[in-house]
C-alpha cells in the first residue's frame, strides 16, 4: 500500500499506483483504488465459504465462494457516495450457481448473505464473478428487500455468429430498502 504523496492535487495523476487488498491465496480476491484518489482502504469483510465438495474425474474438490469487503475513502467526496465508498467483490462458485445436487441450498443461502452484508455493512458497491448468475443478481437482492441497479457489465459480440453476448462479471450499486418484492425461485 501506498499513500500519495499530495493527495488533494487530482490534476497529477499517479501513474500506474494502486491502493490494493489482496486476500493471501491461490485463488483469490481482491479490491484496488488509484493512490492519487484513494487516501486510505480498510478491510471489512473476507470470507472464503465452503459451498461442498465437488467430484472433478478422479478427484474430489472443495467448491468455495469468496467474498472480500472494503472500505475506500477518497481524497475527495464522489456523487452521492460521499468521500468514503463499500465495495463487496464476489466470486460465486459455478457449481453453487447451477444448483447441482447438493448445492441448491447453497444458493439461496449465499443470496441472503450478500443481503444481509448490504444490510450490516452499508455496502454501497457489489461486483464479481457470477458465474453466469449475472442476470439474477438484481432480482435474488431486491426480493431480499436490497436495491440494486447494474451500472456495468461487459458485453461482447460473438465471431462466429456476430451474436451479442455477456460475460458473468458485474458491477452494481446496491442500498437497503425496506420493499421486499416478489422472486422466481424454484
Amino acid at each position: 500500500k501506498r499513500q500519495p504523496e499530495n493527495p488533494y492535487k487530482l490534476l497529477r495523476r499517479a501513474g500506474s499506483q494502486w491502493m490494493v487488498i489482496r486476500v493471501e491465496g491461490k485463488d483469490t480476491l481482491l479490491v484496488a483504488c488509484r493512490a492519487g484518489l484513494c487516501k486510505q482502504m480498510t478491510t471489512l469483510h473476507c470470507e472464503n465459504r465452503d459451498e461442498g465438495v465437488y467430484p472433478d474425474g478422479q478427484v474430489r474438490r472443495n467448491a468455495v465462494t469468496r467474498l472480500l469487503a472494503v472500505e475506500c475513502k477518497l481524497v475527495v467526496p464522489v456523487g452521492p457516495l460521499t468521500e468514503t465508498i463499500r465495495v463487496l467483490n464476489v466470486h460465486l462458485h459455478r457449481h453453487v450457481v447451477k444448483k447441482e445436487k447438493g448445492f441448491a441450498l447453497r444458493y439461496i443461502d449465499f443470496w441472503d448473505s450478500i443481503a444481509t452484508l448490504v444490510r450490516t455493512m452499508r455496502l454501497q458497491v457489489l461486483m464479481g464473478d457470477f458465474n453466469m448468475a449475472l442476470w439474477q443478481v438484481c432480482p435474488e437482492l431486491r426480493a431480499r428487500g436490497i436495491q440494486a441497479t447494474m451500472v456495468a457489465w461487459f458485453p461482447w459480440k460473438s465471431e462466429e455468429s456476430g451474436e451479442a453476448r455477456c460475460d458473468s462479471t458485474g458491477i452494481f450499486t446496491v442500498s437497503y430498502t425496506h420493499l421486499t418484492l416478489p422472486t422466481n425461485r424454484e
